[in-house]
This record gives C-alpha cells, structure tokens and sequence, in this order.
C-alpha cells in the first residue's frame, strides 16, 4: 500500500507524462504544417508550437545564469518560505532578484550584447520608432497617420511601447542597453501586484509562494530582458489586484483605479481586453455561485468599465487619439499578415489548440503540472460539495476563451505573459495546502532546468 501512496505523491511522475504528451502533440503539429499544410501564422514546424528554431548558444555565459539560479532557490528556501519578513524588505528583495535572474539568463546568448540584440532590429521594433516622437500628446494624435511608417510590432499594437521607451531615452539617455535594462525593471516591479493579489485571495504563505515560482516561471524569465510584453504586463496585472481589493474593500476608489490600470495596459497592448473578459466571466460566475455578492462585484465592474471609457475621452479630448480607429487599423494589419485563424474547421482548431499548448509549455510543464492537479482538485470540489474558487474558475474559461478566439495567431508563450499569474497562484496554492514543500523545491528545481535548457538549445527570437 505504501508503494501506492509514494506513487500517487510524486509530482515527477506527472511532469514526466505531460513532456511526452506534449512531445508528441509537436510531433502531430509538424505533421499537420507539413503534411496537411495547415498554417500555423509565422511558427516553423522544427519548434512547434513555440515561435522559436534550434541553435545551441553553450558557452561560459551559462555559468552566471546557473549560479544565479542555484542562488535564487537557496535563498528562498533559507530566508523566504518561513521565516516572516516584513513586506517592505520581502518585495525589494525579489524585484533584484529577478533583475539578476532575467540578466544572467538572457546572457547566455552571448553576454550583454544578447540583452541588447533585439532592440537592434529596426525593421521589427519599437525602439526604432522613438525618434519618431516629438511630444506624447503629438504622437498619439497622428498614431493612426503615423502606423503605415512604424515598425512592425507597432504597427499591430498601440502606442504605448513606443512611448514607454522615449520616456526611457528622456530619463536615462538614447542607448540600447538603457532600453533594455528599464524593461527589465520596470517588468519585475510586476512582484509587487502579483504578491498583493496572491496574499489578498489565499493568504501572506501562499503569496510567498506564488512570488517564488512567479521569478522562475520560463517565458517570464526569457522574454522579459529581451520583449516588451514584460512592460506590457505591469498594468494588467495591477487591474486583476486592483479589482480584487475592490470587492473585499467594497471601496470605490479601488474600482476607479482598476479602471486606470485598464486604460494604460490597452494603451500598451490591445491584448489587455482578456482581463477585461476575465473580469465579466467572473462577475456571471459570482452570479451563480455566490449570489449574495454580485452586487458588489457588478457595482465594481462598472465603475471600473465607466472609469476606462473615461480614460480614453479624456485622451481624444486632450490628444485627439481616436482609439478604435487606431484598434480597427492595427487588427487588420495583424489579419492581414497571419489571416483571419477561421479560413477553414481545420486551422481554426489547429490554431486554437496550438495557443493553449504553446503558453502551458511556456510557463513551464512542471508548472503546468501542478495547476492541472489544482484544477482537477477544485472540479472534484465543485462536483461533490458544490464550492466554488471563482478566481481559478474564470480563469480557465477565459484562458479558453482567448484560445479559441481567433484574436491570436500563436507567439502566445511571449504575448500572454500578463497573464501568468493565473497559473502560478492557484499552482502555489496547491504547493502550500498540501504542506510538501519538498514538491515545491521539486517544481522550482525543474523550471531552472526548463529555462536553462530552453535558452541553450532555442533560440526565441525575443
């Protein structure tokens, strides 16, 4: 019986099936682009579903990045999980270390020139178009006019990251690595909400948790030294707190401010709209299952919905920004270089399946592992005494709902990052429920190898 028991407990089990499953559904996907010549937008089929190709980058640079991760995990086990460190030392502690963390991992391409690599591409990125802005309220009234002559990346999203990298020139000069390093920063104050929201939901040891699997979670610690959807996950990411301390605080100002944090994570990237949907599916769910709070949630909902259309006349009225002109113009230009995602049954259920694939390998399989288990703990919850966790509820819809869409033609791993939260709390609330914390170190020991491995042997593009 106890050999029984030791199976059923062993996480590594588990982590193990779902590579192989998710080897072989790259296998199938390979066969589908190549056989059935199904298009899978700009992913080759050597990586699939991942937007990225085979290069291995070994070199002495791995060194840093392996010692920073040792380092991370030993510090954590010994000063974090335990022991009660006032949030004013525990928050700046980890925005450094995944300052360094993010560093030296993005080093291993190369050193600091691979930091600064992606920034060089002028044809793709928004770091080209900087010259371009001449004062913000300028440059959002003639966005629409200017998209035709922008790079690529911001011809398909709002102006947001190119206005975030001229502030950065203004504060600390032009220069590649000064664009670089300010993403870097300003991606890893994203601890503070992504804790706040944790210890708002499920208490000050899960949030400890959930920060230390959020710092090693692979597509965050990959993408954010070299993409902007690191920035670009600061303001949702805030909402979602945000949002949350309005219900429990039942204070107006909250919703208001969720309403803010909407109206610049939309002015950074359109893809914002999820947390938007995330926000209505949650408010039907509490409908349902605990109806004595809707009102609450719904009063929320709309003085937050009220505050972000606020926020957008206020641009048109101060700037001229036309909003949905500036949204209608970028999405036809995203459709017309990947398509629509519903040309046939056959790409859109290749598409739709290939997002959700590729984001649960992106922020890790061992992490992917332990939320399927929450989620199957909190079905069989729903089913037998019919209690609900609205927040992982409405996430798993909505992460459906986003992958089924036809909004995203893959990248996903890279796109979606704001959003990893979703999947890093409720896994830490697993963690910790089940008091192994030996399945913890486990689970965060296998993600630094799925991050090291990954930047060996892929190159990602970002």
């Amino acid at each position: 019986m106890n050999w029984k028991k030791a199976i059923s407990h062993n996480i590594i089990l588990p982590i193990v099936g779902l590579t192989v499953f998710f080897w072989l559904y790259h296998k199938f996907a390979v066969y589908v682009m190549t056989t059935l010549n199904i298009s899978l937008g700009a992913i080759g089929p050597k990586a699939a579903p991942l937007y990225a190709k085979l290069q291995t980058d070994f070199s002495l640079w791995v060194i840093p990045a392996i010692i920073t991760l040792s380092a991370y995990i030993i510090v954590f086990r010994t000063f974090f999980e335990k022991r009660k460190i006032p949030t004013y030392i525990l928050l700046p502690a980890f925005i450094l270390l995944l300052v360094l963390i993010d560093t030296t991992v993005a080093m291993i391409d190369g050193g600091l020139k691979a930091v600064e690599e992606p920034y060089t591409r002028s044809g793709l990125e928004y770091y080209a178009d900087v010259p371009k802005v001449e004062g913000i309220r300028e440059f959002l009234r003639d966005y629409t006019k200017l998209l035709g002559t922008l790079s690529g990346h911001a011809q398909t999203h709002p102006p947001g990251g190119v206005l975030f990298l001229w502030l950065v020139s203004q504060l600390f000069g032009r220069g590649l690595l000064q664009a670089a390093f300010s993403t870097i920063v300003f991606t890893s104050f994203t601890v503070i909400p992504v804790y706040l929201l944790a210890k708002e939901i499920y208490g000050e040891n899960t949030a400890k948790y959930a920060l230390g699997l959020f710092l090693i979670t692979p597509n965050m610690v990959m993408f954010t030294a070299t993409a902007m959807d690191g920035p670009f996950s600061f303001f949702p990411i805030w909402s979602v707190y945000l949002f949350y301390k309005a219900l429990s605080s039942r204070t107006v100002l909250y919703s208001i401010l969720t309403g803010i944090a909407l109206g610049f994570g939309m002015l950074m990237n359109y893809t914002t709209v999820v947390i938007g949907v995330f926000f209505i599916i949650a408010a039907i769910i509490t409908f349902f299952a605990k109806r004595e709070k809707f009102k609450t949630t719904l009063a929320a909902l709309s003085i937050a919905g009220g505050t972000f259309i606020f926020f957008y006349l206020f641009l048109y009225l101060w700037a001229k920004y036309n909003f949905i002109s500036a949204l209608w113009t970028s999405y036809k230009k995203d459709e017309g270089g990947m398509g629509t995602g519903y040309e046939n049954p056959g790409r859109y259920f290749n598409v739709s399946i290939a997002n959700l694939f590729a984001f649960l390998i992106g922020v890790g399989i061992p992490l992917t592992t332990i939320w399927l288990h929450e989620i199957i703990a909190e079905y069989r919850r729903l089913i037998h005494s019919r209690q609900v966790d609205i927040y992982i509820l409405a996430y798993v819809l909505t992460l459906l709902g986003i992958s089924f869409s036809t909004l995203f033609t893959l990248e996903v791993e890279r796109i979606w990052m704001f959003i990893v939260p979703f999947i890093v709390m409720p896994a830490a609330k697993h963690l910790y429920e089940k008091h192994r914390s030996w399945e913890f170190y486990a689970v965060a020991s296998l993600l630094c190898l799925q991050i090291l491995l990954s930047e060996i042997f892929w190159y990602t593009y970002w």
